[in-house]
């Protein structure tokens, strides 16, 4: 009987220490490092990038930066994330990120490297409202700023450098790399982790009497694990339930940003791997939830074999109301500019493999959408691609069908308007080409575009005025629906842009554009 009990508490002890460790291995593993990493030469190394990891430090006058360095081969997904603790005094406050390293654009961060280096910037600065998260097993809090994946170009040394551009001081924490792993090495160091981590976020300390380490978080686990799984399901924004309908992945999702559950459809190329990175096309609906008066665009795109023709990812996202692509002035229930940038892209590339940057995020749309396609990219120029729209308008001042329920006030439509943002973001698009805009049906005159014209027409003058290089046609018509009559070739014409080395191509349409008709990528029209 003795022995028999006793087998029974050591079975017990060491099925919960294995599920305390897989619970762990959920973790990231912290770096704790006596260096200043405060520049290049004192920089943190990391030896495994792919590893989970985090370094918490403070930002004050003498360490204004922290610097990680590591080695990767060309290709190597970096997966970054910047947030700071859940401390009132820290509520604004936006460190950035700064990646550096072989083959990546521009270094705009003085620092003494050598000269093959660019550097990608990814801000905070925009984030209104940062995503909380809760780490149980330090019962920390914190706010996620910024979550980012970036595809390496070259092999060599690269940098990971957070900092605060304002100058403000203040703590933060920076992580890299998403496998998880945290073993039995780990489990004997994490008492005195624990200690430092919610120290670096302030949590005071109660008595709580003598504890033995591990036979008391075997008790806290025990008596907290029921909680702790209610709470993390409710916090957890990316909570899904995922059914396969005619070779389409349907997610229902819960998120902050509109009041309802969503559908987030997915159609992957047959051949999908893990092992390769895919371009995404967003597919945005011109009605809400998935209605069909207007057909379904990912559907058309289905039937034509979109996905394994050009091997892409093909994405259409529901909305609780009619599809603006903008954020409303006062609801925070109704986001859905926020909704597609914070939630469902991030969401698409949690769970699948993708490019992770805006060379691998495409818009495509037509209607409200195509609207919404030359919004969401003129808004975000640095966050998506590529976009193309086809028989869209372009000049609304004012509201129509549904506007006021998604933007609130005319000031706020004002924001998410292509015709004012085309002056604002040009430097964006005037060395590469990125737009495709096609298409004259409904949007040719129904509702008139400056000088009684047409909003195709009139937003090819303006992008010209401004410099901005596009592809344009507006010969390619067809019914005001999604029909493979335009979207061949307008999306033909999207991907083109993708293309290194690519400088001309020819539109076709089934209808009405005839052979001769060439558009060169450098957004100049030649008939």
């Amino acid at each position: 009987m003795y022995v028999g009990l006793k087998m029974g508490k050591n079975y017990l002890i060491s099925i919960v220490l294995t599920m305390i460790l897989c619970r762990m291995a959920q973790a990231h593993r912290p770096v704790f490092s006596e260096k200043t990493a405060t520049d290049p030469n004192t920089a943190v190394l990391i030896t495994q990038p792919n590893i989970s990891q985090v370094i918490y430090r403070e930002i004050t006058e003498d360490t204004k930066q922290v610097w990680l360095a590591f080695d990767a081969n060309k290709g190597f997904k970096l997966f970054l994330q910047i947030g700071v603790p859940v401390l009132e005094r820290l509520r604004e406050f936006r460190p950035s990120i700064l990646v550096m390293g072989p083959g990546l654009p521009e270094n705009i961060l003085e620092a003494d490297l050598p000269k093959d280096m660019g550097a990608k910037y990814f801000p905070t600065d925009s984030i209104k409202k940062p995503r909380f998260f809760h780490e149980h097993f330090t019962g920390t809090d914190s706010w996620i700023l910024r979550s980012e994946t970036l595809v390496l170009p070259r092999s060599g040394r690269y940098y990971v450098v957070a900092y605060v551009p304002s100058g403000e001081k203040g703590k933060l924490w920076l992580s890299v790399g998403k496998k998880e792993a945290f073993g039995l090495a780990e489990w004997a160091k994490f008492g005195e982790w624990k200690k430092r981590i919610r120290k670096f976020h302030e949590i005071n300390e109660k008595k709580r009497g003598f504890r033995i380490p591990i036979l008391s978080q075997i008790g806290d686990l025990l008596r907290s694990s029921r909680s702790i799984e209610s709470r993390a399901k409710k916090l957890d924004p990316n909570e899904t339930t995922v059914k396969v309908q005619d070779g389409v992945k349907i997610h229902t999702v819960k998120t902050e940003y509109q009041n309802s559950k969503q559908e987030i459809r997915v159609l992957l190329p047959d051949n999908y791997s893990r092992e390769r990175y895919y371009r995404v096309l967003y597919v945005l609906p011109v009605e809400k939830g998935f209605h069909q008066r207007y057909g379904y665009g990912l559907g058309v795109l289905k039937q034509i074999n979109a996905h394994n023709k050009y091997d892409i990812i093909i994405v259409q996202m529901g909305f609780e109301k009619e599809p603006w692509f903008g954020d409303h002035a006062t609801d925070t229930k109704t986001r859905q500019a926020s909704y597609l940038k914070e939630f469902v892209v991030p969401f698409i590339e949690k769970h699948y493999s993708t490019m992770g940057t805006a060379e691998g995020r495409l818009l495509f749309g037509f209607s409200k959408s195509g609207w919404g396609a030359f919004s969401l990219i003129l808004t975000y120029p640095e966050f998506f691609g590529y976009a193309a729209s086809w028989d869209a308008p372009m000049f609304f001042k004012r509201f129509h069908y549904g506007m006021e329920q998604v933007y609130g006030t005319l000031d706020q439509l004002n924001v998410y308007r292509s015709d004012i943002l085309a002056s604002k973001q040009k430097k964006h698009f005037q060395k590469k080409t990125r737009l495709v805009l096609t298409g004259e049906k409904d949007w040719g005159r129904s509702i008139a575009a400056p000088n009684s014209g047409s909003h195709t027409v009139e937003m090819h003058k303006l992008l010209e005025k401004e410099g901005i290089k596009h592809v344009y046609d507006n010969s390619i018509k067809a019914p005001h629906r999604w029909s493979e009559q335009w979207m061949t070739s307008t999306l033909e014409a999207l991907l083109g842009l993708t293309k290194a080395g690519r400088t001309q191509m020819q539109l076709k349409s089934s209808h009405c554009v005839s052979p001769s008709t060439s558009l060169l990528l450098m957004g100049m029209v030649i008939s």
